[in-house]
């Protein structure tokens, strides 16, 4: 039976937690795990997954609002540093969509990067933090947040904003 990598790497991350591991401790990459993207320490699973906050405005049309970058640009980073993106989103065209923040340079996506995973997030509105980091040098003078509706797959609203952010 094949599976594919998102379902490899999801089931690799509730087996680590599981196990208590990745408890925040910064250590070196393992040989083999050079490449591998970094893990947040959180379960995944139903009961922790973003859940729309009732408090924020409702709005009649999807929508998405970058908030806040940490650290606040202009930043340097280390290589393997996350630039952490707080994003405030509402879905009211379809039942469930995917969001990601991607880094642009010089107006195009930076492939480079290694960045968060989208589960997929309900109808509603509500807030979520998405990263991303570099293991090389390189500079970033724009980041852009895509929201893509599961059924069918389109891409219904966006965001960017300019930052100055380098990896070093």
């Amino acid at each position: 039976m094949r599976r594919s990598i998102l379902e490899l790497l999801t089931i690799l991350v509730i087996l680590v937690m599981a196990l208590g591991g990745c408890k925040g401790e910064k250590t070196a990459p393992q040989q083999d795990d050079a490449n591998a993207p970094q893990i947040e320490n959180k379960p995944i699973s139903k009961a922790n997954k973003p859940q729309p906050e009732k408090d924020l405005p409702q709005s009649h049309q999807d929508s998405l609002e970058i908030v806040s970058t940490i650290p606040p640009t202009p930043a340097v980073l280390e290589l393997g540093e996350k630039m952490r993106v707080k994003i405030r989103y509402n879905l009211v065209s379809a039942q469930k969509a995917h969001i990601w923040a991607l880094p642009y340079t010089n107006g195009r996506n930076n492939i480079l990067s290694k960045s968060h995973p989208s589960y997929g997030y309900d109808a509603g509105n509500g807030e979520m933090e998405g990263w991303f980091y570099f293991e090389n040098q390189t500079k970033v003078d724009e980041i852009r947040v895509r929201m893509v509706s599961t059924e069918p797959k389109q891409t219904i609203a966006t965001a960017s904003l300019p930052i100055d952010a380098e990896w070093k």
